[in-house]
């Protein structure tokens, strides 16, 4: 019974907590010189999407003033490929700047600031850029996910009811 019960609760866990849909996080990118760290978040939802305008935007450490800074960033496919380089707005310890993928795949992308005093920081990463179309065959491989691990945990909690059951029927 007491081994039923662990196994039980183990499996709802994994019901529970297995099927939520995946976290989103913000990236942590430190510039080429490895001297300046930011922080690089996507709008929206920090997953660019084929077809919808991205929104690159960068928060500094406080230590990096960027003011009077110019900016852009750079595109490029994975395998080097110019894509795009629009020109990026710059604040007191951010920077930002859009662009709409039109194909999915994964890109390099590049954010290059040059100081008034002409030293250039580079904060570059790797993204996968995917079709809307992709996030729904997603959402139904959760949505069998979630009903196979709740067909599972149904069945153990059956099997030890009738296990509690023969053994309250023996005595």
């Amino acid at each position: 019974m007491k081994q039923s019960l662990k196994l039980l609760i183990g499996l709802v866990a994994i019901t529970v907590f297995g099927t939520s849909s995946a976290a989103y996080a913000h990236g942590l990118v430190q510039d080429t010189t490895g001297k300046v760290d930011s922080i690089l978040h996507y709008v929206p939802d920090d997953d660019p999407k084929v077809g919808i305008l991205t929104l690159f935007h960068y928060e500094f450490e406080k230590t990096f003033n960027v003011t009077g800074s110019t900016a852009n960033l750079e595109i490029t496919t994975n395998k080097g490929a110019f894509v795009a380089s629009p020109a990026a707005m710059v604040g007191h310890n951010t920077a930002a700047a859009s662009y709409t993928f039109s194909k999915a795949g994964t890109y390099n992308i590049a954010l290059n600031v040059v100081t008034p005093k002409g030293q250039l920081y580079s904060f570059k990463t790797t993204e996968e850029i995917t079709n809307p179309s992709e996030d729904k065959k997603a959402s139904q491989v959760e949505i069998l996910w979630f009903l196979i691990s709740s067909a599972a945990v149904l069945a153990v909690g059956i099997f030890a009811l009738l296990n509690l059951y023969k053994k309250h029927a023996r005595s």
